[in-house]
């Protein structure tokens, strides 16, 4: 299970939604400082993502996920300087054309801008008019199967605010799969999936409690190890997120074919958030 931010929450939203009628997934979180985001695009099993038997690539010299505009950032922290690259799928249907399209005027927009710059520098660029945000992806293929995972972050002073599109697409018939397409193709029920949940949020609350050692408090409640491990808290905070036939979740299936998800759980006597990346098997 690998941490993906850490840090102290001001808001976390998960929405499972499409994006912009396409099937992708959106995770929003707010935070005030993070670990450095793992930006590597993963590539598994080579020949099958750069040949697919029914359907051509739109531009044979180019990966399946390729970068289609990067811009560099300066004037912020460490962490959030260096490149942004945008990505589009090189697959030619028509619901990977329409995902790449949408990709495009999805940033143009929450960045207010209609074309792209080389660079931008923040505190000089960043205004009301003009949103700066740091944007990288990674992908996997698994079988037939891509999981394109698109990170983007707004820069602020006080905090940055992380969020997340996924798509997952079939490359041998363009079809963008949904979560219920993966879990039957994985084979798993809601109530695996759940009791999965259960257990690895369980086992990441008893790592970090025992590395720490920590008991926070807030009025006259002592929280510590024994809340985060009791499992009716956490059958509660799934409850918002799976039912009896559906996962409000976003899924993706990594290089090593496991099925995983972002979650946002609560950490620090519940006035924080960590988003993890947690393993459902």
């Amino acid at each position: 299970m690998e941490k993906k931010n850490t840090g102290l929450i001001v808001l976390v939203v998960v929405l499972s939604i499409a994006v912009l009628g396409l099937g992708g997934f959106i995770v929003y979180d707010k935070v005030l400082k993070s670990e450095k985001e793992d930006n590597n695009k993963i590539e598994t099993n080579n020949n099958q993502m750069n040949q697919s038997n029914n359907i051509n690539k739109l531009d044979d010299t180019k990966e399946i996920v390729y970068t289609e505009i990067s811009y560099n950032i300066t004037g912020h922290n460490d962490e959030m300087n260096g490149l942004s690259e945008i990505p589009q799928i090189n697959l030619d249907t028509k619901n990977t054309i329409d995902i790449n399209i949408n990709i495009i005027d999805f940033f143009k927009k929450i960045m207010k801008t209609n074309k792209f710059k080389n660079s931008y520098k923040y505190g000089h660029e960043e205004t009301d008019d003009h949103l700066i945000y740091k944007i990288n992806y990674e992908y996997y293929i698994e079988n037939n199967i891509l999981s394109l995972l698109i990170t983007y972050i707004h820069l602020s002073e006080a905090k940055e605010e992380y969020s997340y599109i996924i798509y997952n697409i079939n490359t041998e018939t363009g079809e963008i799969l949904s979560n219920n397409d993966l879990i039957y193709i994985k084979n798993y029920s809601a109530e695996q999936i759940r009791n999965t949940l259960i257990k690895n949020i369980d086992n990441y609350y008893k790592s970090i409690f025992d590395k720490a050692n920590i008991e926070y408090k807030y009025g006259n409640t002592v929280y510590g190890i024994d809340l985060y491990k009791s499992s009716e808290e956490i059958k509660n905070l799934l409850s918002k997120y799976i039912d009896s036939n559906n996962i409000y979740l976003p899924l993706y299936i990594n290089s090593k074919g496991i099925l995983n998800t972002y979650m946002s759980i609560p950490v620090d006597g519940g006035s924080g958030y960590d988003t993890i990346t947690i393993p459902l098997q």
